[in-house]
This record gives structure tokens, C-alpha cells and sequence, in this order.
């Protein structure tokens, strides 16, 4: 696959800008939607017409940006319809991700259905990240792409923050009020995909991850974020930075739903 993968930032003052689409506060980090879209956009220009699943949608932002855009077959699911803000424009089912009857029932009507289906910032949420994947990839066609974000455990400053206090960056107390219960690595992402018949053709940085980033009430942060960064760059592995990791996959070829 030959895409543009999403720029890093070098520097940031102050704070992360809150983004809309529609009214609708987007609930996923700064340029994460922007950078999707893009990927997106790369991927299917000549193919408007693919059928699109945006798992765990939310209020429905993202689908509705790709819907206004001539992506007029996307389907979403997510846990409380009522919550979904484009009911009867766009096509949505009400399912627990956390519910191994609502996932199957799922899967055994959806098997084999979708050009694209969208993971985003989901995985993290859930109790059984084997039985999420293995349900995207089942409803994938066989040429289908899977696109799956999560937060980047694997970055230089979350490595800092797991010596220092023995937990995740975003992965503290504090993060458990929405339901960041599960850290994800690189190397656990890709074992499950290696174990379920998915390739990961692409890993990207996502989200805004600034190499120094100076927050003007908070210097002890500035200091301790920017100087990891700069400091242990050249000893780190794997995806150094992004606030998120974006996996683009494909299902192994010759394998059957």
C-alpha cells in the first residue's frame, strides 16, 4: 500500500484544541479524525461505492464526515442507539461489544460483508480484545482492510511514566471514569492479528504527539514530556511516538470467513 502516513508535530504551546464535525465534540485526539480520513480517502479514491463499518461510532462524527464526502454506504454499531446522532441517514445496530451473544449474533448475519471497517479507539475499552478482532476481521471480505487505532503504549513518554509510577500513560486511576481498561502493545496487537489471519500491511503514529511540547501551567510536565522525547530517542524501540498507533490490515489471502 503506498500512503502518506500522517506528519509528526515538532513543537506545541499551550493545550490540545477541542475539535468538532457537526456540532459534535469529537472524542478521539486532536487530528486523529483528520488523519483517518485521510488514509481513507488514499486507500478508496476511485471507490466511493465500498461498503463501510464504523465499529463503536459513537454519536457518529466520523461516519457522518465520511457520508457527506460520497461514502454513502456505512453502516455503524455502537451500545445505546439513543445516543446516535444520524439515525435514518445512516445505517446503525445497537450491540454490546462487551456481549459475546451480541457479537456473535452479529457476525453470523454480517460474515464477509465489508470492504472497510474502522476500529477506532476502541480496543481499549473492551474486556476481550481477541474476540473484538476476531469479529472485524470475520465481517472484513476477503480483500477488506481493517483500520485500528488505540493509544500508544509502546511511546517514549508512556515508557517514562510505566518506570516512574508503575502504569500506562493514559492508563491511570484517573482514566478508568471512561473505561481505559485495557493497554494494548504493538507486539500484543500484532499477535492477535498473526493468530486470527490478519497481515498488518502499515503501522502509523496518530493523533498529535508533539516531540516537545511546552504547557504553560504545567512546566514540570513540559520538561519531563519534551526531555524524554529528546533524551531517550535514540535508545527507544518501536513506535516512539503517537499519541495513538493507526494498523492498517488485510486479511491473509486464501483464507476463508
Amino acid at each position: 500500500m503506498n500512503i502518506n502516513p500522517p506528519p509528526i508535530k515538532l513543537l506545541m504551546i499551550g493545550n490540545k484544541k477541542l475539535e468538532y464535525y457537526k456540532d459534535l465534540l469529537i472524542k478521539a485526539d486532536t487530528g486523529l479524525h483528520h488523519q483517518l480520513f485521510s488514509i481513507i480517502n488514499q486507500l478508496f479514491k476511485d471507490r466511493k461505492d465500498i461498503k463501510i463499518l464504523d465499529v463503536a461510532c459513537g454519536e457518529g462524527a466520523f461516519a457522518s464526515r465520511l457520508f457527506d464526502t460520497g461514502f454513502k454506504n456505512v453502516n455503524c454499531v455502537d451500545i445505546d442507539s439513543q445516543n446516535f446522532k444520524f439515525s435514518g441517514r445512516i445505517n446503525f445496530t445497537e450491540i454490546d461489544l462487551n456481549n459475546y451473544s451480541d457479537v456473535s449474533h452479529f457476525v453470523t448475519n454480517n460474515a464477509g460483508e465489508y470492504d472497510l471497517v474502522i476500529g477506532m479507539e476502541t480496543i481499549e475499552h473492551l474486556e476481550n480484545p481477541w474476540l473484538y478482532i476476531r469479529m472485524l476481521k470475520t465481517v472484513l471480505k476477503k480483500d477488506g482492510v481493517l483500520i485500528l487505532t488505540t493509544p500508544n503504549i509502546n511511546s517514549i513518554y508512556s515508557k517514562i511514566i510505566y518506570i516512574l509510577r508503575d502504569r500506562f500513560f493514559l492508563f491511570m486511576e484517573s482514566n478508568l471514569s471512561y473505561y481505559h481498561i485495557n493497554p494494548i502493545s504493538t507486539f500484543e496487537i500484532e499477535t492477535i492479528c498473526k493468530y486470527n489471519d490478519l497481515n498488518i500491511v502499515e503501522i502509523f503514529p496518530g493523533g498529535t504527539y508533539p516531540i516537545i511540547w511546552i504547557k504553560r501551567n504545567d512546566l514540570l510536565f513540559s520538561f519531563l514530556y519534551s526531555m524524554s522525547n529528546i533524551f531517550f530517542y535514540p535508545f527507544a524501540k518501536g513506535q516512539k511516538f503517537g499519541w495513538c498507533n493507526i494498523y492498517i490490515c488485510k486479511r491473509v489471502e486464501n483464507q476463508e470467513f
